[in-house]
This record gives structure tokens, C-alpha cells and sequence, in this order.
């Protein structure tokens, strides 16, 4: 009893270590602006862009808080991934927006906020490339059956139930009849729900290293998250490309039938409007075809390649392994950025190699990664964390009480017919459907990238206020609800 008293005070005072450190670092900042023209010495210096050199502090402030309050969090009898999502929450900008106005110097700030997403891009090819040494496609290729029931009957639900609750309320927001009235709300109402059906590979890869869960629960929500996701991105650009394309079509014409036609084929299109496409521009589906190729073909060639001379050094040389891992993981993000590849699919198609055709090598590589998985996670969790901001949940209550309750109950009842169907026996069966309530990583970058599709809409805030308020939901109580789960299907590893 002394013994878990003492560290409770440890933790408590660590955190308030912490703080006053923040405070005075914040403090110093504003006290001691430094300039641009010269350093202490007087040498003239360039001036680096806004939040990059506080940035590193940001990584450090980040690293430390989100793994204490993770420590913490785990204390409570939580999962720590909770921990670090909600350091990432009081830290970010919007969080101290949120409680004392714009102007507050926080924790973090805004301007930091691009150059932390190159360090998650790190973090996911890390998790990626741990998600893809543990398949093992033999094992896939025995469980087929059953994952793809699991996967067409929770994807097949979630997307009808989201998309009919989605149409049946934004159909009532009049902002949609200038955007060509029902179909369009149909059409947004199904990118939100494939959102909807979105898990996240990071928290379930997350949680099982956590727990160090094994048995047939764990192995199959993997298998259906991996898939899912390869299912997700066609079917999301394609009901995207349609949405958009639904949305400007329908306010040029309004445009053109509220204006004489000399003015509409000479007047530039405002912010708010879209112009028509020009003649010549390709057709949208051969658009999306080519941006699917791209990103999909294009990811799993690097990834494979990427996987094959992993192999080679692990191979040639086996050394500071943690050292590779991490300036490879950098420069994947950087190649990927470059030519729009996705970390997440480079991360598992190298780890799937590794896994299945080089398995001589897949101990010492997963062993290195084990080593990395702390700070990771813990960056990973805590920077998805900033992204969300505590402001929007209260413009759009009624609209994420109710997605977030439907979602649920639809994963609920998909994953239990996909089980029944595919013949899992409980106790896995009975919970495999707390593995996909979980979202994080992936289901924030396509609130991002709707964010900016939409952004010459009106209805544009409050869809992303909607698919952000919705994720953050289920960000918090998603790792909560799989680890307890987890531990009624009795896969959970004791120490």
C-alpha cells in the first residue's frame, strides 16, 4: 500500500514538474524573443521559419507528458494509449484557445503543428512496418474466410446505417440546395460514413503490444484492420471524387442560371464558388483511377522495395538497427510526401515482405522495433491528440451523439453476424467487435483531406466539425473498450 502511494506521489510530482517547466519555458520565450537579424553575439544569422526550432521542445514536452499521463493512465486501470491521447489534448493549441482565448502563449502552437506531422509520419510507417511483420500470409490465406465475412458484414452496416442517419439529417440543412439538393447530400452522406467504418491499425497494434494479447481475437483484428484499410482508401477516393464532383457541378449551373451569360463566362470564381472545369480537363474517374494508382501501386512498390533492402542490410551488417529504423522510417515520410505515396501502405507492404519472405530476419527486426514502440506510440498517440479541438464538440453535439451511438451499434452487430457466419467460437467472437471502435491515425487524415476537398463549400466547417467532434469520440474510449475486451476473451498476457 506504501509502496503504490509512493508512486502515485512520484507520478503527480513528475507532472507538476512538468508544467512549471512548461510555464517557465513559455515564459522565458516571450521574455527573450530572439532575433532574426543576429545571435547573442551579434553574428548575423537567418531567420528560421515560425515553430520549427521550438518544435524539438514540442517532441521533448510530448514524449515526457504523454508518457507520464500514459503512466498515469494505466495506474487508473486505463488503457495508456487514453494516456497520451489526453496529453495531447491539453497541450494543443486549440485546447488553450479553447479555454482562454486566441492570444494565450500554450504549450504548443499552431505554427509547430506542420512539422510535428512529418514525426507522425515516422511514427506510421513504424506501426505499419510492426503491423506488417505479424502477418503471416499463409495464416491469412487459411483464415480468408472468415475475415473477409467479418470484414464485408461490419463494413457493409456501419456504411448503410452512417450514410442513411447522415442523409436524413443534413438533408434538413438548407446550405445543401445550392450545392444540387439531395444527391449531393447522399453523396457527402457516404464519404462520412466510409470514414465511419475506418478503425485504426496504430491502436490495435498499440493496444496488443500493451497487453502483449495472443489467440485468435487478436490475430483476426489485425487481419480485418490491414484489409479494411486497403478497402477503405479506393472506396473513399472514389465517393469523394464523386462528391466533389456533384457539388461544383451543381453550383456552376446555380451560377449560371442566377447570372446573364456574358458575365458568368467572364466573372472569376470567388472563394466561395466553383468555377466550371475547363474544356479538356480529363474526366473525374479517370482522375481518381490515376490518383489511385499512384497512391496504392506506387506505395505497396516502395514498400516492397523498402522491405527487400531491409533485408539486405539486415543481412550484410544487423547493427544499430534502432539507428536504420529510424532515419528510414524519416525518409519514407519524405519520399512520401514528395510523390504522394502513403506511409501507412510503405510501412505494411515492407513489413509483409520481411515477414513472409525473408523470416530468417523477422526476430532481430521485430525485436528493434519492440525497442522503439514506447516513444512512438507515445509521440504517435499524443500528436493525434493535438489535432482535436474541445470547440467544436459543442456546434455539433446532436449530430456526434448520434453518429458516434449508430457507429457503435452497427460494428456491434456487423462483427457479430461476420463471426456467426465465419464460424469464430466465444469468447473472441462475442468481443472481436471492440477492435474496430477504435480510430485515430487514418480516419483524421481523411477528415483532413475532406477538410480541404470541401473547402470551397459552405457546408465544408461543418462536416469536418462533425467527422473531427465524431473521431475524437472515439479516439478516448475506443482503447479503453478494446483492452477491456481483450481481457474477457482472456488473450491478455499476464506478467
Amino acid at each position: 500500500m506504501k509502496r503504490d502511494a509512493n508512486s502515485w506521489l512520484s507520478i503527480l510530482v513528475a507532472i507538476g514538474v512538468l508544467v512549471c517547466f512548461v510555464l517557465a519555458g513559455n515564459a522565458f520565450q516571450v521574455a527573450q524573443p530572439l532575433s532574426a537579424e543576429s545571435d547573442p553575439f551579434g553574428r548575423a544569422i537567418d531567420a528560421f521559419p515560425p515553430g520549427l526550432v521550438a518544435t524539438a521542445k514540442a517532441v521533448g514536452m510530448l514524449l515526457l507528458g504523454g508518457w507520464l499521463f500514459g503512466l498515469l493512465a494505466s495506474r487508473l486501470g486505463s488503457s495508456r494509449i487514453t494516456g497520451y491521447l489526453v496529453f495531447g489534448i491539453l497541450a494543443s493549441p486549440m485546447f488553450g484557445a479553447f479555454l482562454f482565448g486566441d492570444d494565450v502563449n500554450w504549450v504548443l502552437s499552431k505554427e509547430q503543428q506542420p512539422y510535428l506531422l512529418l514525426v507522425n509520419d515516422l511514427a506510421i510507417t513504424i506501426i505499419a512496418l510492426t503491423a506488417g511483420c505479424k502477418i503471416d500470409l499463409r495464416e491469412v490465406r487459411d483464415t480468408f474466410k472468415s475475415v473477409s465475412l467479418i470484414l464485408a458484414f461490419e463494413f457493409t452496416l456501419v456504411l448503410v446505417a452512417v450514410a442513411s442517419l447522415m442523409t436524413f439529417m443534413l438533408s434538413k440543412n438548407p446550405v445543401f440546395s445550392e450545392y444540387g439538393g439531395l444527391g449531393t447530400v447522399v453523396l457527402v452522406a457516404i464519404v462520412i460514413a466510409i470514414v465511419a467504418t475506418a478503425n485504426s491499425p496504430a491502436v490495435v497494434i498499440a493496444v496488443l503490444s500493451e497487453t502483449k494479447a495472443k489467440g485468435i481475437m487478436a490475430s483476426t483484428s489485425v487481419s480485418v484492420t490491414v484489409c479494411k484499410d486497403l478497402l477503405l482508401i479506393v472506396a473513399f477516393a472514389v465517393a469523394l471524387g464523386l462528391s466533389v464532383n456533384a457539388a461544383s457541378t451543381a453550383r456552376a449551373q446555380a451560377l449560371s442560371d442566377d447570372s446573364p451569360p456574358e458575365a458568368v463566362a467572364t466573372a472569376p470564381a470567388t472563394d466561395g464558388d466553383v468555377a466550371p472545369p475547363a474544356e479538356g480537363t480529363p474526366p473525374e474517374q479517370k482522375s481518381i483511377a490515376l490518383k489511385l494508382t499512384k497512391q496504392i501501386g506506387g506505395s505497396l512498390v516502395f514498400g516492397v522495395l523498402t522491405g527487400v533492402a531491409l533485408a539486405w542490410y539486415l543481412r550484410r551488417t544487423n547493427a544499430y538497427l534502432a539507428i536504420i529504423l529510424t532515419l528510414g522510417s524519416f525518409a519514407i515520410a519524405l519520399i512520401s510526401a514528395q510523390y504522394g505515396f502513403k506511409p501507412l501502405l510503405v510501412g505494411l507492404a515492407a513489413g509483409i515482405t520481411i515477414a513472409n519472405r525473408y523470416k530468417d530476419y523477422k526476430p532481430d527486426l521485430f525485436n528493434a522495433i519492440e525497442n522503439l514502440s514506447v516513444p512512438v506510440f507515445v509521440l504517435f498517440f499524443a500528436v493525434a491528440g493535438t489535432k482535436i479541438d474541445p470547440g467544436l464538440l459543442g456546434q455539433v453535439w446532436g449530430y456526434v451523439l448520434a453518429l458516434f451511438s449508430l457507429r457503435a451499434v452497427s460494428v456491434w452487430m456487423g462483427t457479430g453476424l461476420g463471426c456467426k457466419f465465419s464460424g469464430m467460437d466465444p469468447p473472441a467472437s462475442r468481443w472481436l467487435w471492440t477492435a474496430f471502435i477504435p480510430q485515430a491515425g487514418i480516419s483524421l487524415a481523411l477528415a483532413t483531406v475532406i477538410a480541404e476537398e470541401f473547402s470551397a463549400f459552405a457546408f465544408s466547417d461543418k462536416v469536418y466539425a462533425i467527422l473531427l467532434s465524431t473521431i475524437a469520440c472515439n479516439e478516448l474510449i475506443g482503447p479503453i473498450l478494446f483492452k477491456y475486451g481483450l481481457e474477457r476473451a482472456g488473450e491478455v498476457q499476464k506478467d
